[in-house]
């Protein structure tokens, strides 16, 4: 016997299900634990399975199995009770976020996700790298412990302000490492929220662009330097035009 949704979830009707092996909704890479499962639930009463199952068109999906056997006062098994549920959304969610933690974890940027007090639930590993802290120093800690003495309290109240009203901030900070070195860091800190709009956690996107401020400034300065080179130069031909218009008195 069984039911209707189960001969829907498999792409049959009931009828054509009836009297068919067991096997017929299994994908053919399951038939040896079939006998496993059986042994399993007559040995202990039940188990439960994770397992790939085939319908009528031939597409495999995961399945979850939770097969009980029903016994007499003898213990003899009188039948099985099999419970099938359709895993694959559950199965396509994991994989989803399976992707999105080796994202994160494999980022060349630092990551932090903190809670809705700011305390730090979470670092990548490119954050450790970047500031020498390890996962355990940081956990519970307030995003400030990475604060430089070249940034105010007020910057930092003025940022967390815009963010608990739920507006994304971005910015450049000169923060500082577990040893004491300063460091400037393009960041962008966005707000987490639930289908209600309440703010869950806080997520930072954070680049370490010491290096390419220090070349920033290297092209700045000498792009000043030669405007005021090319000023200068302007200035002595100038005046050398001007000497050589001028009479000369013996």
């Amino acid at each position: 016997q069984m039911n209707p949704s189960f001969a829907r979830m498999h792409g049959y009707t009931v009828d054509e299900l009836i009297g068919k092996p067991i096997k017929t909704v299994f994908a053919p890479s399951e038939y040896e634990n079939i006998p496993l499962m059986i042994k399993e639930a007559h040995d202990t009463g039940h188990c439960i399975w994770e397992s790939l199952h085939i319908k009528k068109d031939g597409t495999i999906f995961p399945v979850l199995i939770i097969l009980t056997a029903v016994k007499n006062d003898e213990g003899k098994v009188l039948y099985r009770v099999v419970n099938v549920i359709d895993i694959s959304e559950k199965k396509r969610v994991e994989e989803e976020l399976q992707l999105l933690h080796r994202a994160v974890e494999q980022s060349q940027v630092s990551v932090i996700i903190t809670n809705k007090d700011a305390k730090i639930e979470y670092v990548n590993p490119k954050f450790i790298e970047v500031t020498g802290y390890s996962f355990e120093e940081v956990i519970g800690q307030n995003p400030r412990i990475l604060k430089s003495d070249k940034f105010s309290t007020e910057d930092y109240i003025e940022m967390w302000k815009g963010l608990s009203a739920g507006n994304q901030w971005s910015g450049v900070f000169l923060n500082k490492k577990k040893n004491g070195e300063n460091y400037w860091e393009d960041i962008i800190i966005s707000p987490i929220v639930n289908s209600e709009g309440d703010i869950l956690h806080f997520v930072a996107v954070k680049e370490d662009i010491t290096e390419k401020k220090k070349i920033l400034d290297e092209l700045i300065k000498a792009k000043e330097m030669a405007e005021e080179s090319s000023r200068l130069k302007s200035s002595l031909l100038g005046n050398m035009n001007h000497e050589l218009r001028t009479p000369m008195n013996s």
